[in-house]
């Protein structure tokens, strides 16, 4: 998940994703996983099928603002990257009410 992250977002984001989503969530993996193995169960159910949804959107243009920045919806691709935006979105929370409902039949 962390390297697909890093492919698809442009390269001036790449040291500030780093920083404040994944360092953090790969922090929080490592603690949990030692604790239980449901983590890493939803690890392998869950993250790497959500790469996989991640793909669905793509390498993002060098030159897209940043989210916040209302300048946004004047990048000329705009239309285009929301619309992988959202169905890779949608692909995403399907990965995880199949994984949900996977584990739900597997624990019974």
């Amino acid at each position: 998940m962390v390297g697909v992250v890093l492919y698809v977002m442009p390269k001036w984001q790449r040291a500030q994703i780093i920083r404040n989503n994944l360092a953090p969530g790969i922090a929080l993996l490592a603690v949990g996983s030692a604790f239980s193995r449901i983590v890493l169960w939803y690890t392998a159910v869950i993250l790497l099928p959500m790469a996989l949804a991640v793909l669905v959107m793509g390498k993002l243009p060098e030159d897209l603002p940043r989210s916040t920045d209302p300048a946004i919806r004047d990048h000329p691709r705009y239309p285009m990257i929301r619309r992988r935006g959202i169905a890779a979105s949608i692909a995403v929370m399907t990965v995880i009410l199949a994984g949900v409902i996977l584990t739900a039949i597997m624990v019974r």
